[in-house]
């Protein structure tokens, strides 16, 4: 699947961690309105005034991002959130 211009396709880890007091707390929860996964599909960029911005982020990294205007599909059956690059928060 190839995402337009700037938009990103990420994977969210699905992995638990079991607290002490028996809670489970999934380990792609940053807080309530981020998320942490990997970058599964990048597009080709942004064009501003005739001129294609390229990428900042790459396959294969893991990023922060906002849950925000996020679009959620299946791929493999498997969700994966559709973003535009300014809402990654960070590269891990």
């Amino acid at each position: 699947m190839q995402p337009m211009q700037d938009k990103v396709i990420i994977r969210v880890s699905n992995s638990e961690t079991v607290l002490a007091s028996g809670l489970i707390m999934q380990s792609s929860v940053v807080n309530d309105t981020h998320l942490e996964g990997v970058v599964t599909a990048i597009g080709e960029g942004q064009v501003v005034n005739g001129k294609r911005l390229p990428m900042t982020v790459k396959v294969g990294d893991t990023v922060i991002f906002l849950e925000d205007n996020t679009v959620v599909i299946k791929v493999d059956n498997v969700p994966h959130y559709v973003i535009p690059e300014k809402d990654i928060l960070a590269i891990k």
